[in-house]
């Protein structure tokens, strides 16, 4: 049968060009080649996607179990203690305490790196953490806060930002820029309101920790002050950058 995207029983994992059933089969963007399954050192069973070896349990209960983002359910429990069994109806988001209460004993260290990250874009390449650092391919990457201009033959300040290289329908690769503020707002905040923008609360932009942001409306005169104090911030930050070019 053809998988059809975000039916009743399929859905499209977000954070990669994936599709996994309620009952835990994952199929490759297609929605016909199934993408096999091997077991992690903890008898957790995991798919490779792009490289990365991905949960099974993580890819079902994103896409079927319900986990407000701002929620601190950071841990998955299956509910007949069998980790192979990774039916949506097996899988719940738990807090660290209702793990403990239903296995008998804390996350594995390996659980606690999980639940640590939550996957954000470029076909499963990229994770976030709830205080902003970000990780490709599983392993931490830089943050970049400028990038070089020919015109001006000097760099010009930017907000945070990683880069990642994502399929192409041409079969090729795309570089694509991620904003880091917009990949952790959209992991760890609720839904955006309409009309609204995202804003560090501390008027530093440089911090993207999940704590430090939130939605304003436009009309909100917060809105207008951010805008201001980063733009000053950014045209500060440009002018030291032209005065070291030779």
């Amino acid at each position: 049968m053809k998988a059809t995207k975000n039916n009743n029983n399929l859905r499209s994992y977000y954070a990669a060009d994936i599709m996994v059933s309620i009952d835990g089969v994952v199929y490759e963007d297609d929605g016909k080649t199934i993408i096999s399954q091997t077991l992690d050192n903890l008898g957790n069973p995991v798919v490779n996607v792009n490289g990365c070896s991905i949960r099974v349990e993580v890819i079902v209960a994103t896409c079927f179990g319900y986990r407000p983002n701002e929620d601190s359910k950071d841990y998955i429990i299956h509910k007949d203690r069998n980790m192979a069994n990774c039916k949506a109806s097996n899988l719940r988001w738990a807090t660290r305490d209702e793990y403990l209460q239903h296995y008998g004993s804390y996350p594995s260290t390996e659980d606690e790196e999980i639940a640590k990250w939550r996957p954000a874009l470029c076909g499963g390449r990229l994770m976030v953490s709830r205080d902003g650092q970000v990780m490709k391919d599983g392993k931490p990457v830089d943050i970049l806060n400028s990038m070089y201009d020919s015109d001006t033959d000097s760099d010009y300040a930017m907000r945070p930002y990683v880069y990642c290289y994502k399929k192409n329908k041409s079969g090729g690769e795309s570089r694509i820029r991620f904003f880091v503020e917009d990949m952790v707002a959209k992991r760890y905040l609720p839904p955006q309101p309409n009309y609204t923008q995202l804003i560090h609360i501390d008027g530093n932009y440089m911090d993207c920790s999940a704590d430090n942001l939130k939605y304003v409306l436009f009309s909100d005169p917060a809105c207008s002050d951010y805008n201001n104090k980063m733009r000053a911030e950014i045209d500060k930050l440009n002018a030291i950058y032209r005065a070291k070019k030779p």
